[in-house]
């Protein structure tokens, strides 16, 4: 444990060097940006996890397709929402754990940036060691819709962090990492067509229902019953078009940090190398991410709104 804090140490020192052209309230913002794209993502996620059949027991209280809602209550339920999430098909807890792990992974490259203590960074490894196993033990091998997980990356993943932890190889291989991350975020980006299909798959029955509802009251000449159900026609399509807005700006922002962490990670790998990014480069990086997350997170409220 000693030389794995010695390395710590000496790559915090490097990390520091390196990323002086890097402002720590620009680290911040690029680091901030993506906490609020994750709470905006499982909020993302909280919409459709009713959608997906449970692979969990009645016991765990999951929420019953069937019913749509849980058939038992569990006071633990209440201390938090990973707690309330318990019990969630493996669809959705996979992409809950993908989403803390590019995170985790982004803080991890910030707080390098920053020149954290060797236990804070021993910490972060230890977080996204963790989270990268849940991700492993969520995806089953890859059935259905998770086809697409980069399963082997993330083994490589699991194997990098687990060997630096060990001190069996320089806390700088750390950034060795970033392939792996990308991939499981092009993933993500790819992912999105799997969700919207999933939602909206609900409404295109219910809107084939109400057409036919709408066929009879014309035939009966009910003006009134017509219109209410044209209007019903109508928030469904909001809700499907509401829906879509909020994964555009989900994968805008995912793209701009598929781009922005690989900038991060060579500036750490490659201190004031010309692949580097410049300050004001990385400022506006940062402020587009940010700006992004909040346009994500409105979106996914709107969705969320009381009429939707």
């Amino acid at each position: 444990m000693k030389v794995f804090l010695t390395r710590l140490l000496a790559l915090c020192a490097l990390a520091v060097a390196g990323c002086a052209e890097l402002p720590a309230r620009d680290l911040d913002a690029y680091a901030d940006s993506f906490t609020e794209a994750r709470l905006a993502g499982d909020l993302l996620l909280d919409e459709v996890a009713p959608l997906f059949p449970s692979d969990a027991a009645i016991a765990d209280c999951a929420v019953d397709p069937g019913l749509g809602y849980r058939p038992c209550f569990d006071a633990a339920l209440a201390l938090g929402d990973d707690a309330a999430r318990r019990g969630e098909p493996s669809d959705i807890r996979v992409r809950r754990a993908a989403l803390a792990l590019i995170g985790g992974y982004n803080e991890l490259l910030v707080d390098l940036g920053r020149g954290r203590s060797a236990e804070e960074l021993d910490a972060r490894l230890g977080s996204v060691e963790s989270v990268a196993g849940a991700v492993l033990a969520f995806a089953p091998g890859g059935a259905g819709v998770l086809a697409g997980v980069p399963l082997a990356g993330l083994r490589s993943l699991l194997t990098k962090v687990e060997t630096i932890r060990a001190g069996d190889a320089a806390a700088s291989s750390v950034t060795e990492a970033e392939d792996d991350i990308r991939a499981l975020i092009r993933f993500m980006i790819a992912d999105t067509s799997a969700l919207y299909a999933v939602y909206v798959a609900p409404i295109d029955t219910e809107i084939g229902v109400l057409k036919i509802l709408a066929e009879d009251a014309r035939d009966d000449r009910d003006v009134a019953e017509a219109m209410r159900l044209a209007e019903r026609r109508a928030a469904l399509a909001d809700r499907a078009l509401a829906f879509e807005a909020a994964l555009i700006a989900y994968v805008r922002l995912l793209d701009r940090t598929d781009r922005s962490l690989g900038d991060l990670a060579a500036a750490i790998r490659t201190p004031r190398a010309g692949s580097a990014p410049a300050a004001a480069d990385f400022a506006r990086q940062a402020t587009e991410a940010r700006l992004m997350a909040e346009q994500f997170l409105s979106n996914v409220r709107a969705m969320r709104a009381p009429g939707f």
